[in-house]
């Protein structure tokens, strides 16, 4: 839609019209009612020949025990004895209409296999947030920053990280630009999950 970003590798800006088939990118959105997804960011995958984690959420549209999968969507996912389950026992125990969040490999061909699935009571707080902006404010006492007018913790959990290289929150400054990642907890808490350095 108008609203969707797209970004290059290198985390400039572009357009639809910019990508080709072939192409190998990451995509975010979220699902709709009809079973489609609205993206909300599509960035060209900088490692085209890596296989990266796919990660999908939302209602199960089919399930086929003979097969070992499920369609989540209009998305097929095989379902392994490797597969971890959490919030239901197995793929026996999934029907449609569930609300799961999968996460899965991609295969060559293009065969998604799950590697985790969720069912939706076990999900974290629901409520995601992720924002991009310069760092305005670090508090690496009380383990915290804050991007966009949002106060994110820092904790144990949180992954930092730019171009595969650890960074921590002491060798943050203002002003650096960053993409941070995290949930709000029950008590309203809004916890980093990740935090990346940007390059512009």
């Amino acid at each position: 839609s108008a609203s969707t970003v797209f970004e290059a590798a290198d985390e400039t800006h572009i357009t639809l019209a910019d990508l080709a088939v072939g192409d190998r990118v990451e995509v975010r959105g979220a699902a709709q009612a009809d079973g489609s997804f609205a993206a909300s960011k599509v960035e060209i995958d900088a490692d085209a020949g890596a296989a990266e984690d796919q990660h999908l959420t939302g209602a199960v549209t089919a399930v086929d025990p003979v097969a070992g999968s499920l369609t989540i969507g209009t998305t097929t996912v095989v379902v392994t004895a490797a597969t971890r389950f959490e919030g239901v026992a197995s793929l026996a125990g999934v029907n449609v209409g569930d609300i799961l969040d999968v996460e899965a490999t991609a295969a060559a061909d293009g065969t998604l296999t799950a590697t985790e699935i969720r069912a939706a009571a076990a999900l974290l707080p629901p409520l995601m947030v992720e924002v991009r902006g310069p760092i305005s404010a670090i508090d690496t006492t009380a383990g915290s920053l804050t991007v966009a007018g949002k106060t994110f913790i820092v904790n144990a959990g949180t992954r930092m990280d730019n171009d595969g290289k650890t960074f921590t929150l002491a060798s943050l400054t203002a002003g650096q630009n960053v993409d941070v990642r995290g949930a709000v907890q029950a008590n309203g808490d809004l916890v980093a999950s990740r935090i990346q350095l940007r390059n512009n």
